[in-house]
């Protein structure tokens, strides 16, 4: 029925219209990209896409006047938000608060479902609707009906969602299928969860608790100072953070200094000990010069991990691990810190500027949380078997 809106013959890549529009299919490339210049850029798969292709594809739309009118630039964007350190995850967080620029459309696999039949039951013989977490009876009311759009039926059927469900695991159904939250498989601290890590406020207890600090030394790079209180059951509070780049050791030192109250001691990063080439002395030095206690226990990266996801996730008990919800940066990084998508039997995170704060947290619990030693050892050398 649209032929006569079609111009000449639709290729793999064009369609070109009657009234001069036109469609283009576009490889996710620079090539591609630079020097397009549309009215409206449509980004399939946006959590697909490479960065920088992403920022090209910025600059290509332009306005057009017609004689209908205006016909102003923009761009769409359509994805699953599958990681909380993708480009989707960084939209939608520029897209919250006043001033936002982009609207947010959301659905999952809910508000397409089909309309349910006498074929399915809520709750059978056999126990529940295997849809019906989710569902909860909404596909049982769906009729066609214009005045509610709501109510209408979608386009995935009630037996194919209950055989997708029955094929994957909860974290990648919750993830691609109901958008409720992004999968976390490949960050480093999985154990994190907003919802019970972070606070509006300590807790009375804590307030007069230990005040300690953990620092991460940057030039370049961030300098980061964790503040924190420990209460009288061992819990640590991050009551507050100090992220700055291109400031000198002496401009640290006076902020931690200028802390009520100041910290008993701050645990810094092992490097401070290396001495610096024009003032002969470490960081850690300096810093213990200016009258603060330095401690700088040395621990492997993954047991420094190890003492993290022990607080926020101990085996017996509630966390042990808070943060001030005011502390966003921090919180930012601990969300965020994973290991490279691309390279799955590496164990080392990715260093892509959300590992500064999560080490300066590594660096106070590793000097706040007793040590211990292993040794290894093989039982067949040692004549254990015989």
């Amino acid at each position: 029925p649209f032929d006569e809106l079609v111009e000449g013959r639709i290729t793999e890549r064009r369609l070109r219209l009657t009234n001069g529009s036109s469609v283009e299919l576009l490889a996710q490339s620079q090539t591609s990209v630079r020097g397009t210049r549309v009215q409206k850029l449509r980004c399939d798969e946006l959590e697909l896409f490479d960065r920088e292709v992403w920022e090209a594809a910025q600059l290509t739309t332009r306005e057009m006047r017609s004689g209908t009118g205006r016909v102003r630039g923009s761009i769409e964007c359509f994805s699953t938000m599958h990681v909380p350190y993708g480009l989707m995850h960084e939209l939608i967080e520029q897209s919250g608060g006043d001033g936002a620029t982009r609207r947010i459309f959301k659905w999952g696999l809910v508000d397409v479902l089909d309309a349910c039949g006498e074929g399915h039951r809520c709750i059978g013989d056999d126990g529940p609707c295997p849809l019906a977490p989710e569902c909860a009876g909404r596909a049982k009311g769906r009729r066609l009906n214009p005045a509610d759009v709501s109510q209408t039926p979608g386009h995935i059927s009630i037996d194919d969602a209950i055989a997708l469900k029955a094929r994957v695991g909860r974290d990648t159904w919750n993830s691609e299928m109901l958008c409720l939250r992004p999968q976390r498989s490949d960050c480093v601290l999985p154990e994190f969860d907003e919802g019970v890590h972070v606070v509006q406020a300590i807790p009375d207890g804590a307030k007069n608790g230990l005040c300690i600090a953990g620092m991460d030394f940057g030039i370049r790079s961030p300098t980061v100072v964790l503040f924190a209180r420990v209460d009288d059951h061992g819990v640590v509070w991050v009551v507050d953070e100090y992220v700055q780049s291109d400031r000198s050791l002496e401009e640290h030192i006076g902020v931690i200094k200028a802390h009520h109250p100041v910290p008993v001691w701050l645990g810094v990063d092992p490097a401070g000990r290396q001495r610096d080439l024009q003032t002969g002395i470490s960081d850690a030095q300096a810093m213990r010069r200016a009258g603060l206690v330095v401690k700088d226990r040395r621990l492997r990266l993954h047991e420094g991990l190890r003492l993290i996801r022990a607080r926020l996730k101990p085996a017996t008990g509630g966390p042990r691990l808070y943060i001030s919800s005011r502390c966003e940066r921090l919180i930012d990084s601990v969300r965020k810190y994973h290991y490279p998508k691309d390279q799955p039997f590496s164990d080392l995170p990715e260093k892509d500027g959300h590992d500064h704060c999560v080490d300066a947290l590594r660096y106070m619990l590793q000097n706040l949380d007793r040590a211990f030693s292993t040794q290894e050892d093989n039982y067949i050398q040692t004549g254990g078997c015989r």
